[in-house]
């Protein structure tokens, strides 16, 4: 009998930051962004891993909120902190979690902050919400983008099969990939970023030329904030009128990967592709796979 896999994968938005900031001095305010997190996705957490990657069942006593700001208030960060949490149970598709991957000093490689989000999300919502971050804390880079998200509980095959599916789709990652890969967030202290997304922000220590670029083009939308500025291939200001807003769902896929095209094209002096691929791909599918915007 064929087993069950239907409950392996799903689709997300991930949304990530990554800030060199010490993670002792933003803890407050990291705690602020969880909570507004919570207000937009409302979700039912079920299990948690702290430090070791082994996961455990959420303190049924304990309002999820409650537990999750004791959690980060009682640690000292004398070590660096490896907080996920999810709402993954083995019979259903997940869709909601974050990851906090928080340094304890400063170093080559910058905090790592990780949520997804629901894919029936409000677009403009995820935008707010990562104005928010950024106005809280000082963000190097931080972006938004539609993965194949996997069930923790069924990993590695769970894993494996999001790296099958996310081949046929042309504007999807998945969490390891890009979103979490150490090995290419170790360039972001030098203004290198790895593949383009959907929607990214940028701290003002990257390229004005690409800056210069972006405000002249139709097609990307731009917009500036206190201390960084941000980038989109959707339309997102509805301040004047709501039906402006593009959202992802109804642009057609072969307008939206003209645009990621052209992003690549703006960015290109700040793109790198010296970051090692993930376990699940194929050497040959990687190489190809991280240039498809080229």
């Amino acid at each position: 009998m064929k087993k069950d896999t239907s409950a392996y994968c799903g689709e997300s938005f991930a949304v990530v930051f990554y800030t060199f900031q010490k993670a002792s001095e933003i803890k407050s305010r990291l705690i602020r962004i969880i909570k507004e997190y919570f207000d937009i996705v409302n979700p039912v957490f079920t299990k948690y891993a702290l430090n070791d990657g082994k996961y455990k069942n959420v303190p049924s006593n304990k309002n999820v909120v409650e537990f999750v700001e004791e959690t980060i208030e009682k640690y000292d960060f004398e070590e660096s902190m490896c907080f996920q949490i999810c709402n993954d149970y083995p019979d259903k598709i997940h869709n909601a979690g974050f990851e906090l991957y928080l340094r304890s000093y400063t170093v080559s490689l910058p905090s790592e902050i990780y949520f997804e989000f629901p894919i029936d999300s409000d677009i403009t919502d995820i935008f707010s919400f990562m104005k928010y971050a950024c106005d809280l804390i000082n963000i190097k880079y931080a972006f938004c983008n539609p993965i194949v998200s996997y069930n923790i509980l069924h990993y590695p095959a769970s894993a494996s099969k999001a790296t099958q599916m996310v081949l046929d789709k042309r504007l999807y990652h998945t969490k390891d990939d890009i979103c979490l890969n150490r090995t290419l967030s170790v360039h972001f202290k030098d203004n290198k970023i790895g593949i383009v997304n959907l929607i990214q922000f940028f701290s003002d220590d990257f390229n004005i030329d690409f800056v210069n670029d972006c405000q002249e083009s139709d097609e990307i939308y731009f917009e500036r904030g206190e201390n960084y500025f941000s980038l989109s291939a959707l339309y997102l200001d509805g301040e004047y009128d709501e039906n402006d807003v593009e959202y992802f769902e109804d642009v057609p896929e072969d307008i939206l990967f003209e645009r990621y095209r052209l992003l690549r094209e703006i960015l290109k002096d700040v793109i790198t592709l010296d970051y090692e691929r993930f376990m699940f791909f194929k050497k040959e599918k990687w190489d190809t796979w991280i240039r498809r915007f080229d």
